[in-house]
C-alpha cells in the first residue's frame, strides 16, 4: 500500500506540473468541463439542476483521488464529440472504442461500464417475435445517427440470415418516439424509457465504453490512475454502481418465440398429477381435495409468468402417476429423478431440474434387531435403482413398500433396520414426533436432482416453455417456497401429546386444566423446535457438522460480497482434498472413512476464525474462504497450517497413518469475479499440489 501512495504522490507531482491546457482552476482545483448528454440510469439531471447516475457518481468517485470538480455542459451525444475535438470541453463518458477515433481522441486504460444493444418492438407488435429471424427480413430499424455499434448490428443480421433497412435520428427520444409512431418495427438501442410497454426481439454481444478526452490532453494520465487505484481498493466498484443504476428494471417476463406464443394462445390446460404422499415435495391434501407442496407452489408462480393453466388429476400412488405418464394421460409429473436413462425408460422428457438434494439413511436409534440388515424401499422410485445398483451399500434383504412413509414405518416397528430418502423428504418426515426415534446420516456423495417429468407425446414447445417459466423463478423465490413446505405442521391434539410423552399421559387424563395449558405450549416448543432443526439441517452437512455444498457457496458468495466493498481484501478460497481418502475406505471400512470426515471437519472448524467459512463440497472435499483477509501471505500461512494439522491426524490412529492434504488456495484477481470461478481456480491449484507431490499447498 505504501508503495502505491508514494507511486500516487509522485505522480500527482508530476501532472501538476504539466496541467491539462484546457482546464481552469476555481479555489485551487481544477474544473472539469464534461460534455453531458442525457441517458437514462447512466446520465440524467432533474428540474432542479441535480446531476445522478452511474457516470456521475464514478466522475465524483475519480475526483476524490484528484481533487478535480466538473463543469458538466449539456449537449447531446454527436455535438459533445465534436466540441471534444475542438478542445471546448476535457471529458465525455460512455464512448464505444473505434480505431478511427483514436487519432483524435485518447480513451481510458480500464472501461467505464459493459453495456449491450437490443432490438427493441413495441409490446403489441403482433408481426415480430422473439428469435423470429426469418420474419425480421425486410424489416426497417431505427438506429441513432451517431452510433457506432451499427457493423454488430450488420454482422449480427449477417450471421441470422436477415436483411433490413436503417433509419437514422438525432437522439434518443426522437428514435423511441419513431417507434411509437410506427415510422420503424424496431429500435437498436442499450436501454428504452418504459420498458414494460416494448418487447425484446434480440439481444445482441456487449461492449465496453470507455471515458475519452481530446488527443494529448494529460487529465488522461490522472483519470487512468484514478481509475487503476479505485479498482485496486474496491474490486467491486463498478459491479456495485452497476447494482445501483443499471440492474433491470423491467418486470421480467419471458421472451417466447412466435410459435411458442401460438401454443400458449390455444393452449389446453395440462394435465398434472403427483405422488399423494411425497411431502414436501408433492402430495395431495385429502383435507382440501387439492395437490400441495414444492412443486405445486412452483407451478403455479410459473403461471403467472406463461399463463399456462394446471388441472391436477388425483393418482393413487406413485405407481399409479407413473403409471399415467407411461400411457399419456397426463402432461407432467410434478417430481421424477433427472435421470436422462429412468426419464427414456418411462416415456418422459425432463425440465431443468428445480431441487437438487442429498440422499440419507434412516435408522432405528434403537439396537439392531436383524443380523443383517433389512432394507425398505419404496416402489418404482429412481432412488430404489440407484440404492440397488451401487455395490457400496448392502441391500441383499430388501422389503418394498408403496411410499416413503410406509417404509420409515417399517424401520420404526422394527419391520426393517433402515431405508434411504432425498433430504427434503427425510426432514419433513424426522419433524413429526412419532419418528422421534429415527435419526438420519448423509450418504457421502450421492444426490439426486428434481424436475418435472413430461409425456413424451406432448407438444415440443412445452418443454422450452416449462423451462423459460422456470428461469423465470429466482433462487430467492425458490427458498421461500422450500422454506414454506419443509416444517411439518402438527396437529395440537392430545392424542400428540400422549404418544411423544407417553409416561405423563395418567397425569394428564387426572388434571385436564393443566393439560390443556401444557398441550398447547408443547406444540408449540416443539413445533419451534423442529422449525429450526429443520432449517438447520438444511444447510448442514449432516455427517461433519460443517455446511453443506450449497449453503457453504451462499455463505461464501455473500461474504464475498462484503469483502468487496472493503479496501485491500484478497478474497481467499481455499479447496482441500485427502490424500489417501480411498485407501482407508476400501482397507478399513466406510464407518472408519466417516469417523476420519469428521476428524478432518472438527480439526478445520479449530483451525481457523469463527468469522471463517468451512464446507464439506462432497466426499473428501472441503473448502475453507478466509474472510477480511488483506495480506495474500496471511492467507497461505493459514494453507500451510492447514496442511500440517490435517498431516497431524496420521498419528492419531494407525489407519489414518497414510492422511495427508492437497490443498488449493485462489484470490479474487477481478472485481466482478463469482464465487464459481474462484472455486475453480482453488481446485485447480490444488490438483496441482496432487500432482506435484501431496501434502503441500499450491497457489493459482
Amino acid at each position: 500500500m505504501k508503495k502505491y501512495i508514494c507511486l500516487f504522490l509522485s505522480t500527482l507531482m508530476f501532472l501538476t506540473v504539466f496541467s491539462p491546457v484546457n482546464c481552469y482552476a476555481r479555489d485551487g482545483k481544477k474544473v472539469i468541463r464534461v460534455g453531458f448528454y442525457t441517458m437514462d440510469n447512466y446520465q440524467e439531471c432533474d428540474e432542479n439542476g441535480n446531476y445522478s447516475g452511474y457516470f456521475v457518481d464514478y466522475l465524483r468517485e475519480i475526483s476524490q483521488y484528484t481533487g478535480w470538480e466538473y463543469e458538466f455542459i449539456q449537449m447531446n451525444y454527436s455535438a459533445c464529440l465534436k466540441s471534444l475535438n475542438d478542445r471546448n470541453i476535457d471529458l465525455v463518458c460512455g464512448v464505444d472504442y473505434s480505431s478511427f477515433r483514436t487519432s483524435t481522441l485518447d480513451f481510458s486504460a480500464q472501461p467505464a461500464v459493459t453495456t449491450h444493444y437490443e432490438l427493441y418492438a413495441l409490446k403489441d407488435n403482433d408481426t415480430y417475435y422473439y428469435n423470429d429471424y426469418a420474419d425480421f427480413d425486410g424489416m426497417s430499424i431505427g438506429v441513432l445517427a451517431s452510433c457506432k455499434q451499427l457493423d454488430a448490428l450488420d454482422d449480427y443480421a449477417d450471421a441470422h440470415h436477415f436483411s433490413f433497412e436503417k433509419q437514422y435520428f438525432e437522439n434518443t427520444a426522437q428514435l423511441e418516439k419513431a417507434l411509437e409512431d410506427n415510422t420503424v418495427d424496431a429500435i437498436y438501442a442499450t436501454s428504452v424509457s418504459h420498458p414494460s410497454e416494448k418487447k425484446i426481439l434480440a439481444s445482441l454481444p456487449s461492449f465496453p465504453l470507455y471515458f475519452v478526452t481530446f488527443k494529448g490532453n494529460p487529465i488522461m494520465e490522472y483519470l487512468n490512475y484514478a481509475q487503476a487505484v479505485i479498482l485496486d481498493v474496491n474490486p467491486n466498484f463498478d459491479h456495485d454502481l452497476y447494482t445501483t443504476y443499471q440492474q433491470d428494471i423491467r418486470n421480467y417476463r419471458c421472451e417466447f418465440t412466435r410459435d411458442e406464443l401460438d401454443y400458449l394462445a390455444t393452449a389446453p390446460e395440462i394435465t398434472v398429477t403427483c405422488d399423494p404422499s411425497k411431502a414436501p415435495i408433492e402430495f395431495y391434501n385429502e383435507n382440501t381435495q387439492t395437490v400441495s407442496g414444492i412443486a405445486a407452489d412452483v407451478l403455479d408462480l410459473f403461471s403467472q409468468y406463461t399463463g399456462l393453466q394446471f388441472r391436477y388429476i388425483k393418482s393413487d400412488s406413485f405407481s399409479d402417476a407413473l403409471s399415467k405418464l407411461q400411457s399419456h394421460e397426463i402432461d407432467i409429473l410434478t417430481a421424477l429423478a433427472h435421470d436422462y436413462a429412468w426419464s427414456e425408460q418411462n416415456q418422459a422428457f425432463l425440465s431443468t431440474p428445480y431441487l437438487n438434494s442429498s440422499i440419507v439413511v434412516v435408522r432405528n436409534n434403537k439396537t439392531k434387531s436383524h443380523e443383517r440388515d433389512i432394507v425398505a424401499l419404496p416402489n418404482s422410485f429412481n432412488l430404489t435403482n440407484s440404492i440397488l445398483d451401487n455395490p457400496e451399500y448392502d441391500t441383499e434383504d430388501v422389503v418394498y413398500y408403496d411410499t416413503i412413509e410406509e417404509c420409515f414405518q417399517a424401520v420404526l416397528s422394527g419391520s426393517a433396520d433402515c431405508t434411504y430418502a432425498n433430504s427434503y423428504n427425510s426432514s419433513y418426515l424426522l419433524s413429526q414426533v412419532k419418528y422421534r426415534n429415527l435419526s438420519s446420516t448423509t450418504l457421502t456423495a450421492m444426490t439426486e436432482d428434481v424436475s418435472f417429468g413430461l409425456s413424451d407425446q406432448c407438444d415440443p414447445r412445452l418443454l422450452s416453455i416449462i423451462n423459460k417459466g422456470l428461469a423465470c423463478i429466482s433462487s430467492e423465490q425458490l427458498d421461500s417456497i422450500i422454506l414454506q413446505n419443509c416444517s411439518y405442521k402438527e396437529d395440537p391434539s392430545l392424542l400428540t401429546l400422549v404418544y411423544a410423552y407417553p409416561r405423563i399421559s395418567i397425569a394428564i387424563i387426572l388434571a385436564v386444566s393443566m393439560t390443556l395449558l401444557s398441550l398447547l405450549l408443547g406444540i408449540l416448543l416443539i413445533h419451534s423446535r423442529k422449525t429450526k432443526e429443520i432449517r438447520i439441517m438444511s444447510e448442514t452437512d449432516a455427517l461433519t457438522g460443517l455446511y453443506n455444498r450449497r449453503a457453504a457457496e451462499d455463505h461464501i458468495t455473500r461474504q464475498m460480497q462484503e469483502d468487496g466493498r472493503n479496501p485491500g481484501c484478497v478474497r481467499p478460497l481455499i479447496s482441500i482434498d485427502l490424500d489417501k481418502f480411498k485407501q482407508v475406505n476400501d482397507t478399513y471400512g466406510h464407518l472408519e472413512g466417516d469417523a476420519l470426515l469428521i476428524a478432518v471437519a472438527d480439526t478445520l472448524r479449530t483451525s481457523v476464525r469463527s468469522s471463517d467459512i468451512v464446507g464439506r463440497i462432497g466426499g473428501d472435499e472441503f473448502v475453507v474462504y478466509l474472510s477480511n483477509v488483506t495480506d495474500r501471505q496471511n492467507a497461505m500461512a493459514v494453507a500451510e497450517k492447514l496442511c500440517q494439522v490435517i498431516r497431524e491426524l496420521s498419528t492419531m490412529k494407525k489407519e489414518w497413518s497414510n492422511i495427508s492434504a492437497s490443498i488449493g488456495i485462489s484470490f479474487a484477481d477481478h472485481p466482478n469475479i463469482k464465487m464459481e470461478e474462484l472455486y475453480i481456480s482453488a481446485d485447480k491449484a490444488m490438483y496441482s499440489a496432487k500432482e506435484n507431490g501431496r501434502n503441500q499447498y499450491q497457489t493459482l
